[in-house]
């Protein structure tokens, strides 16, 4: 067995802490997460580890994007716990539903409010034994055309279980030879996770043009003094329907998610600047936002926090 992510038994426990923390901690994921509302964010990560599995639990007091990408050589599921709207890869996904994400696929998750998301990220090559012999196929034979969903009504219990294993891993296991344990422990994980989900045909998804196409506009164009009045007309289409379908499939509008986008790099560029060679206005103004005093306000709705704290952190 390989150790993929951590050394088997380590744990993280952090509570309370900024996007900054959730990031440092997050080791072998190449993961970027960005604050997509108003207010100062708190969040918190649990992980445990073992030779081939990594279950990880992390709370967002607000809207985030998380794009980015786990592990080579590891299969991703997720589940997102949230009374808010949830996009992933362009899509609104259903409540109670599951991704399973292929090694070398993208993470691409966008919830407009608070949620709590699980993960386990699992080696490929075991994924995949164990999921041949609990459903007796193969699991690239069905998942281009299938969504996976757990049962509504036993959401909570499933969630109650993946918890429950969590706290057990979380445990100092030293003294009872847990390593002669983790081929069995990884399998009943899997076969817990199998013996809860159920597989139906992708809905039908129509909409009047392709919403991607505006939203990687907006990623090429937020550095920019690009707006949506500019964007709707090089779309072709109307502000109206920019805005509503857009507002439909991301559950945010065009224009917050732009500002999410240009406030998250602002942020971390005042994080790099030196206060001694350079100021905030010269900063903010590479970004397209030429009023100190209401790009001041907008910054501390956004963050809870003044862009001067944020400047001076790197001294």
């Amino acid at each position: 067995m390989s150790t993929i992510l951590f050394p088997a038994g380590m744990t993280v426990d952090f509570h309370d802490i900024n996007m900054e923390v959730m990031e440092f901690y997050s080791r072998g994921w190449d993961l970027e997460r960005i604050q997509m509302q108003k207010g100062m964010f708190k969040g918190s990560m649990i992980a445990a580890h073992t030779p081939r599995m990594q279950l990880f639990r992390a709370n967002y007091s607000h809207g985030v994007l998380l794009q980015g990408d786990f592990p080579k050589g590891t299969i991703l599921i997720a589940f997102i716990m949230t009374k808010a709207d949830i996009t992933f890869k362009n899509k609104i996904a259903e409540k109670h539903e599951i991704k399973i994400l292929k090694s070398g696929e993208e993470i691409d998750f966008l919830c407009n409010g608070k949620s709590e998301t699980f993960t386990i990220a699992v080696e490929e090559r075991f994924f995949y034994e164990r999921y041949n012999a609990y459903f007796g196929h193969d699991f690239n034979r069905y998942k281009n055309d299938k969504n996976i969903y757990v049962d509504p009504r036993s959401f909570p219990f499933f969630i109650q279980g993946f918890k429950q294993w969590m706290n057990y891993l979380m445990k100092d296991h030293k003294q009872h030879n847990i390593e002669k344990l983790y081929g069995r422990i990884e399998s009943e994980i899997l076969e817990y996770i199998f013996s809860c989900i159920y597989l139906e045909d992708h809905p039908k998804y129509r909409q009047k043009f392709d919403i991607k196409i505006a939203r990687d506009l907006i990623h090429g164009s937020y550095a920019e003094a690009a707006n949506i009045s500019s964007l709707a007309q090089e779309l072709g289409i109307s502000e109206r329907l920019f805005y509503a379908s857009f507002k439909s499939n991301y559950g945010i509008s065009p224009k917050k998610y732009l500002l999410g986008l240009r406030m998250h790099d602002v942020r971390q560029a005042l994080l790099l600047s030196d206060p001694e060679d350079t100021t905030i206005s010269s900063v903010i103004s590479k970004y397209n936002f030429f009023n100190p005093s209401t790009f001041t306000q907008a910054y501390k709705q956004m963050f809870g926090e003044l862009p001067v704290e944020r400047f001076k952190i790197s001294h």
